[in-house]
């Protein structure tokens, strides 16, 4: 099986880098266009090795930005790369097997001797499933290694996985996924009570389980995503 990526579960929950690899997928472009499909509003490629890693993500219309990937020996992401511009951050990972977690670190400057950290803890079962993602953050003088820094808990967004459904909530916001029985992601929601906010995406996918479109909506408005390939040869 493919190591976990809490970068691509996060950012593009539909995508199974399993199917990536035994597929040779090279790239996957993501065109969003508007309800008059009159013109894309956000182009990102997606480029995989020969491994089914993700190596880079880039926007190349509107804000355009990339990250690039890197992974240790055993196939476990280990750091990623943010440019825009002429800016650059670096966040940083590791994975402990011992208690089958993640812990991200981002540093930043804050004073000419403190540094302000923040990490997020991806806690998994046994079998892979996430079940809780924790943010800490603080100031310090000196920077330990990644987890290993006395930061102060922010927020616990925990997840509960029934037949066919996750289900997430910090605070006042909530997801649910729903899949259907070939376990492709079916739909996603996000509420936020606070600020009445809800939206909803939709997985369209091709007889051979490749996604082929999003369609998104919010309060009437409305986007679609269309997705297409590039394979290794």
């Amino acid at each position: 099986m493919h190591a976990q990526n809490p970068y691509v579960e996060l950012s593009y929950p539909w995508l199974n880098l399993q199917q990536v690899k035994e597929k040779k997928v090279k790239t996957i472009m993501l065109a969003t266009v508007g309800a008059d499909n009159s013109q894309i509003e956000k182009q990102v490629v997606l480029s995989f090795d020969q491994s089914g890693n993700l190596v880079k993500e880039e926007n190349q219309s509107g804000f355009k930005y990339a990250n690039t990937f890197q992974y240790d020996n055993n196939g476990f992401l280990k750091m990623a790369v943010n440019t825009y511009g002429n800016a650059l951050d670096t966040v940083r990972y590791n994975f402990n097997q011992k208690n089958n977690s993640f812990v991200s670190q981002y540093v930043s400057r804050n004073t000419e001797k403190g540094w302000t950290i923040t990490e997020t803890h991806f806690i998994y079962s046994a079998e892979k499933k996430l079940l809780e993602i924790k943010e800490y953050s603080g100031s310090a003088e000196h920077i330990k290694g990644i987890g290993e820094n006395e930061l102060e808990l922010s927020s616990t967004e925990k997840f509960t996985h029934n037949e066919g459904e996750i289900i997430s909530s910090v605070g006042e916001i909530s997801k649910s996924f729903v899949f259907d029985a070939g376990g492709n992601l079916d739909s996603f929601s996000f509420t936020n009570a606070l600020y009445e906010i809800s939206e909803t995406y939709y997985y369209n996918y091709d007889q051979n389980g490749s996604l082929v479109m999003i369609s998104w909506s919010q309060d009437g408005q409305t986007n679609k995503t269309f997705v297409t390939y590039e394979y290794y040869q």
